[in-house]
């Protein structure tokens, strides 16, 4: 239920920030798709680990979302390093999430270069 609850903050994280109705619908639907996938609850049902990095990685990218759209606090890049590694300690094949992670940070617009390396390293 909470990875259920956690993709529709997931895909509310990516609408523009006047929202309407549409983006509702969008993560509402993307939400119950999950909620119905067989792939997924035979893959949680298989491998215990599975659901708890999954919940942590994309609680991860949720605050990674915050972390660029309000030019990288520190505070936020580190509480999103922490939820990736939570996601990485978890199950290790989560390790490659890093990568994508520290290129939004060193690649996002609007910042300067002290603010960009103050947030990997809190990352």
């Amino acid at each position: 239920m909470a990875l259920v609850v956690g993709l529709f903050l997931a895909a509310n994280a990516l609408a523009p920030r006047k929202q309407d109705e549409s983006w509702v619908i969008v993560s509402l639907s993307s939400a119950m798709l999950f909620a119905n996938s067989r792939l997924f609850a035979d893959a949680a049902g298989f491998v215990w680990n599975h659901a708890p990095a999954a919940l942590a990685s994309l609680l991860a990218f949720v605050l990674h979302r915050q972390v660029i759209r309000r030019n990288l606090p520190a505070w936020l890049a580190a509480s999103s390093g922490f939820l990736l590694g939570l996601a990485i300690g978890f199950r290790l094949t989560s390790f490659p999430l890093i990568f994508p992670f520290l290129a939004a940070l060193l690649l996002a617009p609007r910042v300067d270069l002290r603010t960009r390396v103050l947030a990997v390293l809190a990352f």
